[in-house]
């Protein structure tokens, strides 16, 4: 694989990685103060989607972005499991 092209595969996984972060704390914070009116966002607001089902969309997208920065870094364990 070309060396530059890893470096870019990388980083962006590594801007995946925090913006999944980021929508698990999105999560918590709503979990904890879900008594609050001012905790809603776009899933909840735009999309009329109750609010622990958004919660859950943002824990699995996290873990998605979670596995994709795994799998990226570590590329011989897909290599693996693929064979």
């Amino acid at each position: 694989m070309n060396r530059v092209f890893y470096i870019f595969l990388v980083f962006f996984s590594i801007i995946s990685f925090i913006g999944g972060v980021n929508w698990l704390v999105t999560a918590i914070n709503s979990w904890i103060n879900s008594s609050e009116p001012n905790c809603s966002d776009l899933l909840q607001d735009q999309m009329n989607i109750d609010t622990d089902v958004a919660n859950v969309i943002y824990c699995v997208v996290f873990l998605c972005s979670l596995a994709l920065l795994c799998m990226i870094i570590n590329p011989n364990v897909v290599k693996k499991n693929m064979c």
